[in-house]
């Protein structure tokens, strides 16, 4: 979050800092509620409200930089690798939608200048990107996972002193 505001550069919002003191809020309360909320009592789906609150963010800086062909784009794959290591695939669906969101969104709704028409290419590659990625990463886990609830069982399933030969 440090590095997103040190570069955000506040010549492409004309001076005005609202978008700016609306992503340092949004960047404020995912900190404050990442570290004081007791994540773990509550249940598994409140998990996903920090990485999805942090699209927001992204979407602004987004904008403030410029819209669609921002330097802050690459910033919509860290929630997505975030719930692809440790949530659900739905969460990780839910996760791949708001990076999708982010790019989609201000190209219908807000449209030209900021968000032509024509230059799809980019943020149509970012949504790719983010899909891709965030599938394989939570698959490879998943099996890293499995891989070692098979050796844990395995391993406590064996007599005493008796210990596989790999070889």
């Amino acid at each position: 979050l440090l590095v997103a505001f040190a570069f955000v550069n506040l010549r492409h919002d004309g001076g005005s800092p609202g978008r700016i003191i609306v992503a340092a809020a949004v960047a404020t309360m995912l900190v404050l509620a990442v570290g004081a909320v007791p994540w773990r009592a509550l249940p598994g789906w409140t998990q996903t409200l920090p990485p999805l609150a942090f699209f927001v963010l992204v979407a602004v800086l987004v904008d403030v930089d410029g819209g669609s062909r921002s330097s802050f784009a690459p910033l919509t794959l860290l929630p997505v690798l975030w719930l692809a290591l440790y949530g659900t695939r739905g969460q990780l669906l839910a996760g791949i939608l708001g990076a999708i969101s982010v790019f989609l969104v201000p190209i219908v709704w807000l449209g030209a200048p900021r968000y032509p028409p024509d230059e799809w290419q980019t943020p149509t590659m970012w949504m790719i990107t983010a899909a891709l990625v965030g599938t394989v990463v939570h698959e490879l886990v998943r099996d890293m996972r499995l891989r070692a609830a098979h050796v844990e069982i395995a391993a406590s399933s064996m007599p005493a002193g008796r210990y596989p030969r790999f070889e």
